[in-house]
């Protein structure tokens, strides 16, 4: 069991003692809050940055020992780790992923998860708007960011019918040509399934607009 967290893990798969490096650095940090080296005086001293040893001045506290530059480098040291133990550290979360799995915990913060779900209620959200990204990013090329973004340029509304969102999640989809693959605009879900199911074919749908209108002048 972790000390920091009181989750249950496989000591032998993850870590001797705690159950993540996030826990690990929450205790260092509170024995050191413990024992009073984070407060005192600053002194400023002259440091070397580990990624592009580039020197720098810091103002630095009694215990810190700062090794980066700027949050670039700091960002760019992690990157570099993780490919460096990519492998090492998809077995790590796969381990945790299956044992809070079969310990019936939440898989993303090892809590206790309601119902059926693989996450509890609180993690929920935030898994499903990472798995949004994810799949935008892999099939269309963009960020969230560029998705708000357009929403913001249609003021929320569907480029076709210019409704509001429509489906089980009330958000715009990404319309793309199929042949291309080159992003068109957001759609609501009926005018998205509507011109999928005629193929995205000008004559179709030229087709059926012109049996509508036939049909309705007939009623009229």
């Amino acid at each position: 069991m972790c000390p920091q967290c009181s989750i249950i893990f496989p000591v032998s798969v993850i870590y001797h003692v705690y159950c993540s490096a996030k826990c690990k650095r929450r205790a260092d940090y509170l024995r050191q809050k413990a024992k009073g080296n984070r407060g005192g005086l600053q002194k400023e001293v002259i440091l070397a940055c580990t990624v592009c040893d580039k020197s720098f001045t810091i103002a630095l506290r009694p215990g810190a020992n700062p090794i980066y530059c700027s949050q670039t480098c700091r960002a760019e040291r992690k990157r570099e780790y993780r490919r460096k133990h990519n492998e090492m550290l998809k077995a790590k979360l796969r381990a945790r992923y299956h044992s809070w799995k079969d310990a019936g915990l939440c898989i993303r913060c090892g809590g206790d998860r309601d119902g059926w779900q693989l996450t509890c209620s609180t993690c929920r959200p935030k898994h499903r708007e990472q798995g949004r990204a994810a799949q935008i990013k892999r099939d269309y090329k963009l960020t969230i960011n560029d998705v708000k973004a357009m929403e913001i340029a249609q003021d929320g509304r569907c480029a076709i019918c210019k409704g509001p969102p429509t489906g089980q999640y009330g958000k715009l989809v990404i319309d793309h040509d199929h042949n291309s693959g080159t992003v068109r605009s957001l759609l609501c879900s009926n005018c998205n399934t509507g011109i999928g199911l005629l193929g995205d074919n000008i004559e179709r749908l030229q087709a059926a607009a012109h049996y509508i209108q036939s049909h309705s002048s007939e009623r009229a």
